[in-house]
């Protein structure tokens, strides 16, 4: 169990967040993000990469911390089955608590793919800022302006970039308010030698050319 401010946590609240196979910011990935709904239960929600123009693999649904796993009724074709992520250091591995019912984890993914496997866990945080698009260029910027991040391109940036030209009136690589989960990462420098960080968007949760960045 972990604390927050003095209080003991639940156990299975040391296994939110997101977690991906390898390939994330390159190639092809699958991701899954673990939220807390609260007396233990959970949301978890996977995404892939596209696949001829459609996710690899999708899912959504809720479940429980039970012995120590989380367990997530999944529905196969006319039959329930439960899918397992099962915590170990900073993965978890995606099964189901009957081995002949593994299959059925392939319903949710094209391509023979399957959502069954081992997952590594990503230490991403919430970041509030300013997006910016110009040129093949996207920035992040952090509300002070104290830091600047180029942005990689994920499923995530692809959607925000989408969101961005959809809903701003600005011109061109004005700045546009914007929170998400990312993580920071370093890349090889766009310019010179050397390497810069990059932010690695995971989740888009909010994009308002309305609001004030402060």
């Amino acid at each position: 169990m972990s604390t927050r401010g003095g209080r003991l946590l639940p156990a299975y609240q040391d296994y939110l967040g997101d977690y991906i196979t390898e390939g994330y910011s390159e190639g092809y990935f699958q991701k899954i993000y673990v939220s807390d709904l609260g007396n233990d239960q959970v949301k978890v929600k996977f995404t892939a990469s596209n696949l001829k123009g459609r996710a690899g693999c999708s899912f959504q649904g809720t479940g429980e911390w039970k012995a120590n796993r989380f367990e997530i009724p999944f529905l196969w074709g006319n039959k329930t089955i439960i899918m397992t992520l099962t915590p170990e250091d900073n993965t978890v591995s995606v099964s189901t608590t009957k081995e002949e019912d593994l299959m059925g984890l392939m319903y949710a993914c094209r391509g023979g793919g399957s959502l069954a496997g081992k997952y590594e866990k990503i230490k991403t945080q919430k970041y509030v800022g300013a997006f910016s698009y110009m040129a093949d260029a996207p920035m992040f910027y952090t509300c002070d302006q104290e830091q600047a991040f180029p942005v990689k391109m994920t499923p995530a940036y692809e959607l925000l970039e989408h969101q961005y030209m959809e809903l701003t009136t600005k011109k061109a690589g004005e700045k546009v308010y914007v929170e998400v989960m990312a993580y920071v990462e370093e890349q090889p420098a766009m310019e010179g030698d050397g390497t810069e960080q990059a932010l690695v968007i995971t989740d888009v949760i909010k994009l308002d050319p309305e609001k004030e960045c402060k």
